[in-house]
């Protein structure tokens, strides 16, 4: 299978936490592109189709001075390829290989996090943002945006020993989503029925053309709710001043999530790898 048909697979069957118009966005991009990989039968990498897309190597942090800046770009996903990062994905093992690299690298004293991501999958977020946790007990982290810490992308940042942020940047949409579309009653105009055999009632949630019952319904939400209160938990347990009613969901702005708790500070990259590397000075 293609690495797009995987991510494709990844979008239509597990929970996100991202932000909505961005999981709509690439949902149909990537169903465009695998249309199109479907359409040929060929062995030719799927970036030569649609969009002409090099692959990229895993990325590294850069230094500066004796700060790692580790980049988190894009929508983040488990165990990403470098064809997936072509099409601007970063891997939760992206971030913890850099990070790794930097927590036993001596000439590091302290980590940022360059941030400017949607969110991601929700599936291997909270482990990686344990280990961003774990990691700053070691040497200071700040994790930064001047573009998007929306989502699961906040949810690695709350793990930071502090948070920041430009003013008009976006932050939060703490949150978690799951869709599936539903095309049976399209299907039934076209005197077409989807029949799924299975061996319980669960097993068949999600086939393509079939109506979701009541009670499928019912236990996908209570999936949802209970990856929504993981979330919501370790915001909480390490920004403890962000109130419940501020994850709902919404992203605020980097000026609006200072007063709500979100941010620390308002300010640059350059000014968080300042006061990155002075926190590291003070620990010593």
């Amino acid at each position: 299978m293609s690495d797009i048909l995987k991510l494709r697979a990844k979008i239509q069957t597990e929970c996100w936490m991202i932000i909505p118009a961005w999981f709509q966005q690439i949902s149909e991009a990537l169903g465009q592109q695998s249309n199109v990989i479907n359409s040929h039968n060929s062995a030719l990498e799927p970036r030569s189709f649609f969009f002409d897309v090099p692959s990229e190597p895993a990325p590294e942090f850069q230094q500066s001075g004796s700060v790692a800046v580790i980049p988190i770009k894009g929508a983040i996903v488990r165990d990403v390829t470098d064809d997936q990062r072509g099409y601007g994905f970063t891997g939760y093992n992206d971030i913890s290989n850099m990070l790794d690299l930097a927590v036993n690298d001596s000439a590091i004293s302290a980590i940022v996090l360059d941030v400017d991501s949607p969110g991601g999958s929700a599936v291997g977020m909270i482990e990686a943002a344990k280990e961003i946790s774990a990691a700053n007990s070691i040497k200071p982290i700040i994790a930064h945006t001047s573009g998007l810490m929306a989502s699961a992308a906040y949810g690695l940042s709350a793990g930071a020993s502090m948070v920041y942020a430009t003013e008009s940047a976006m932050v939060g949409s703490v949150g978690t989503v799951l869709q599936f579309m539903d095309v049976s009653e399209a299907f039934e105009r076209q005197g077409l029925k989807i029949e799924t055999i299975k061996s319980g009632e669960h097993k068949g949630v999600g086939a393509f053309g079939a109506r979701l019952t009541d009670e499928q319904r019912s236990a996908l939400q209570d999936h949802v709710d209970e990856l929504g209160a993981s979330f919501r938990g370790f915001v909480t347990d390490h920004r403890p001043g962000v109130a419940q009613g501020t994850m709902d969901g919404r992203a605020f702005t980097g000026a609006t999530g200072k007063a709500l708790g979100l941010v620390d500070s308002v300010a640059s990259l350059t000014e968080s790898i300042r006061d990155a590397e002075s926190i590291a000075h003070q620990r010593k």
